[in-house]
């Protein structure tokens, strides 16, 4: 894990801060760390095949995105198609999704970025979205 602060913000930023659920082998994923450092945003970046996100934080996600679960889930990833994920995810009740997603990083949409306190929910990287959210 690795924490990251910058000269914009004072080390004891206030915590807790941008929790960002990421692949470092993801271009996406570099490209938004690389945007976060640009903008002087703090951030813990936290190894999303090692350590996913809990069931309450993709819950809450899915909450901001509408229930939408297939918003939460990596679909051009090799883990989603190898579990037949297109065929199975309309069957699963969202408790079931939620549980599945919080044991296997591979497929959780990335990078996958929360801030409870600013109530910040953000799954992939679209420029426009993360600047409102963090603006």
């Amino acid at each position: 894990m690795s924490l990251c602060s910058h000269t914009k913000f004072e080390a004891s930023a206030i915590f807790p801060m941008l929790k960002l659920y990421a692949y470092q082998g993801c271009s996406t994923c570099r490209n938004v760390v690389k945007w976060l450092k640009q903008h002087g945003i703090p951030y813990e970046e936290i190894p999303i095949r090692e350590q996913p996100p809990t069931t309450l934080e993709l819950g809450a996600a899915l909450n901001a995105r509408g229930g939408d679960l297939g918003a939460l889930f990596n679909r051009s990833g090799q883990d989603y198609r190898a579990l037949g994920m297109k065929d199975k995810l309309p069957a699963m009740t969202q408790s079931e999704a939620l549980q599945l997603l919080s044991k296997n990083g591979n497929l959780v949409k990335r990078p996958f970025a929360i801030d409870e306190k600013k109530r910040v929910y953000l799954v992939g990287f679209k420029e426009p979205e993360w600047a409102s959210a963090m603006g």
